[in-house]
């Protein structure tokens, strides 16, 4: 709620409701490309992230390298989501050690499924991303990534929600106004006052100057020539002058100037009044 009072004990007020919303997602803080593990090892999360908004969970997806070289390493796709429902992805690659030890078919699905295993090492019947070559099973648009390793994001660096992971592009967000940034503030702001080069005004900005713009932002020389004498009875007025400078002279004898300011006004009636009446010493 804000309230403004002035000076003579008049006010109003108005209440003011802000929402905020987070759009923002986790980064994060603990991603290695490439990690080395053991299988005791292997069903724990190599990732960490933070948000600044709220708690972050972590989700794995992992799937076996099937033919790689050496033995024994998993590709494994980590998702890092918020309370607002923002979320990134990350992919890492892991090498075991020992990785016989704990390896088989974990996949459910499959004929010789092993419930033991910990680590697939592609001997399943069924359900592998890639086939013996090493090339994609299922790969939609042949861009040699497999669909379950796909992730879409806008993939335009110079977008508000670019994501460098990205492998299938999705939509991108920009700036409303061209001269501002992600953030809000100007791209050219050569004087740091929050107002954008390109919607400087340049002018005076002096409110007493002949050439004064209440547009300016800028501040440019002040011209102070329309000054002058402005009274038309002055024996110095100037018919270009828009501004009284204070300059003007009047005729040193001017019948009823009883104060003696050049001009006959209301000042000498006063006077006049004030003696009316009154009597006069010899």
């Amino acid at each position: 709620v804000h309230s403004a009072t002035d000076a003579c004990g008049n006010s109003s007020s108005y209440t003011q409701m802000i929402e905020i919303r987070d759009t923002t997602a986790p980064e994060f803080t603990l991603l290695e490309a490439f990690v080395t593990a053991s299988c005791e090892t292997a069903t724990l999360v190599q990732a960490e992230a933070t948000d600044t908004c709220s708690a972050v969970s972590i989700s794995m997806a992992a799937y076996a390298a099937i033919g790689s070289q050496p033995e024994g390493q998993q590709l494994r796709i980590y998702t890092a989501s918020d309370d607002c429902g923002n979320s990134t992805q990350g992919i890492q690659l892991v090498q075991f050690e020992g990785a016989e030890n704990c390896s088989g078919c974990t996949s459910e699905s499959a004929d010789n499924f092993d419930a033991t295993a910990l680590l697939d090492d592609g001997s399943c019947v069924s359900g592998s991303l890639v086939n013996e070559a090493g090339d994609c099973i299922n790969d939609a648009d042949s861009d040699g990534v497999c669909d379950a390793l796909e992730i879409m994001g806008c993939q335009d660096p110079d977008a508000c929600n670019y994501i460098v992971e990205a492998t299938d592009a999705g939509d991108c967000s920009y700036p409303s106004n061209a001269l501002l940034d992600c953030s809000g503030s100007c791209l050219d702001d050569a004087d740091d006052d929050g107002i954008c080069d390109e919607n400087e005004v340049e002018g005076c900005m002096a409110a007493g100057a002949c050439n004064y713009n209440p547009a300016a932002t800028d501040a440019a020389s002040c011209n102070y020539s329309c000054e002058g004498c402005t009274y038309v009875e002055a024996t110095n007025f100037s018919a270009d002058s828009t501004m009284d400078d204070g300059s003007c002279e009047f005729a040193s004898s001017c019948e009823g100037d009883i104060n003696m300011d050049g001009a006959v006004g209301v000042g000498d009636l006063l006077m006049l009044l004030d003696s009316f009446a009154s009597y006069c010493d010899e």
